[in-house]
């Protein structure tokens, strides 16, 4: 009996090859660049509320997501649109429509903290979602370590090389706890904060009253932008510090409590004693897991009465 010396070579070559240590690529590393998109404010998220974070990111670039709960359960994907089922066959029409729309490449989602620690990863084949688009989940899950801000890369190509198109990034909190997020606004524009510069655009500027002779009241609007209740404690909600003969709270906040998505209103009223700049500082304290207490400066001028 003879053996085909061709024939032997390849058993000898598919040898060889099962003999070389199988290496798995387990993330992309994490030295892409930061997309100019602001931070997302990830306490925003409602339960299973899928949300667009991003539609400018380029893949070898980042998304930043600031305030995940530790220990939530998020799912990180690329499907497009936002109002798509979660079928990969939408993740093809996303790549079929960049630059390169003869090739379909290896695609990656790495999430890292903003530290470099490696939370989760996914990698797929998009040759095998072609012929079987529906049967591959296109989504990395992971479980937040901390409250730390993260990282999210989206990178396709061979060894996460290919930077070319835009990539819309979706995030969905699966489980867990939800938190209260405070808000505080004058004449509907935010005030950060810790904000320490006031202006008449937010109404935190009272401008000038004359002493003894009028006032100026100013309202504003706690909003809880969160998905948990937001309690206002103590009793009273919003305090005052500074220059306090001139500033007062003269209506409180109705609500101890704000429900998620709701709000409530408060008066501070400036009635100048002395001449010159006034300047208080409004503190409320509450539930927030980092904003607590919520505070801003307020100021005004006392003018002098006329004679």
């Amino acid at each position: 009996m003879t053996c085909n010396s061709s024939y032997l070579n390849k058993i000898y070559q598919i040898l060889f090859l099962i003999s070389i240590p199988f290496s798995v690529f387990s993330q992309c590393p994490d030295n892409n660049s930061a997309n100019s998109t602001p931070g997302f404010d990830g306490s925003t998220l409602s339960l299973n509320n899928r949300t667009r974070i991003s539609t400018t990111t380029l893949a070898g670039e980042y998304q930043l997501v600031n305030n995940l709960v530790a220990g939530n359960t998020y799912r990180v994907d690329v499907l497009d649109p936002i109002d798509s089922d979660e079928s990969a066959s939408d993740v093809l029409e996303v790549w079929l429509g960049q630059n390169d729309t003869d090739l379909l490449p290896e695609t990656y989602i790495t999430v890292y903290t903003l530290g470099g620690s490696l939370v989760a990863f996914y990698e797929c084949d998009l040759l095998d979602m072609q012929d079987e688009p529906d049967s591959y989940p296109y989504y990395a899950e992971f479980v937040a370590p901390s409250s730390e801000p993260y990282k999210i890369l989206v990178d396709w190509g061979d060894g996460c090389a290919h930077t070319d198109g835009n990539i819309p990034i979706n995030i969905t909190l699966l489980s867990g706890v939800l938190n209260a997020e405070i808000n505080l606004k004058g004449r509907n524009i935010t005030i950060v904060d810790g904000d320490n510069t006031p202006s008449i655009t937010d109404d935190t500027d009272f401008g000038t009253t004359n002493v003894s002779s009028g006032t100026v009241g100013k309202i504003f609007t706690i909003e809880n932008t969160g998905g948990a209740t937001l309690n206002l404690t103590p009793d009273p909600r919003v305090v005052i510090t500074g220059h306090t003969s001139d500033f007062t709270v003269t209506t409180q906040p109705a609500l101890s409590t704000v429900p998620a998505s709701g709000s409530s209103t408060f008066q501070v009223t400036f009635d100048p004693t002395v001449a010159g700049l006034r300047e208080a500082t409004v503190s409320i304290a509450n539930d927030d897991v980092d904003e607590s207490p919520y505070t801003f400066a307020i100021q005004g001028y006392g003018g002098k009465p006329f004679i």
